[in-house]
């Protein structure tokens, strides 16, 4: 559960929330912590993780919809624009279906296949009901 603590500053008090996050494996290089494409060398360390294989994530989340949580952008060797690699994407619950792409994540609207702009490549959104 967060924790809030109060924040002073000069101007006004501040509400500070407390987030918790936990450790979750790197999508873009499957936690090996190197260049999965091998693009600069064999050597090159994930330009996600530092090099790490994880990362910290807040919690809660969902994979990426987009990328299917590969953390590499559809079609290409690049880091998914939606996610930035991480192959999760925090969300706030409950939440459902995004009523736009369908939980695809992926923008019915767009010609080049662009993330969806409702639910920013999650697939779902916060269920306000």
């Amino acid at each position: 559960m967060a924790k809030k603590r109060a924040v002073r500053t000069k101007a006004r008090r501040i509400e500070a929330i407390a987030v918790e996050t936990e450790s979750v494996i790197c999508g873009f290089c499957e936690g090996k912590g190197k260049d999965p494409f091998g693009i600069m060398s064999d050597l090159s360390t994930c330009c996600v993780c530092g090099g790490k294989g994880n990362l910290s994530a807040r919690t809660p989340y969902v994979p990426c919809a987009f990328c299917g949580g590969t953390g590499v952008y559809p079609g290409t060797r690049l880091t998914c624009t939606a996610c930035g690699g991480v192959g999760i994407i925090p969300v706030k619950e409950p939440y459902k279906t995004c009523p736009h792409c369908g939980g695809t994540g992926v923008d019915p609207d767009s010609e080049a296949g662009f993330y969806c702009l409702v639910c920013h490549g999650a697939g779902v959104v916060e269920d306000g009901e």
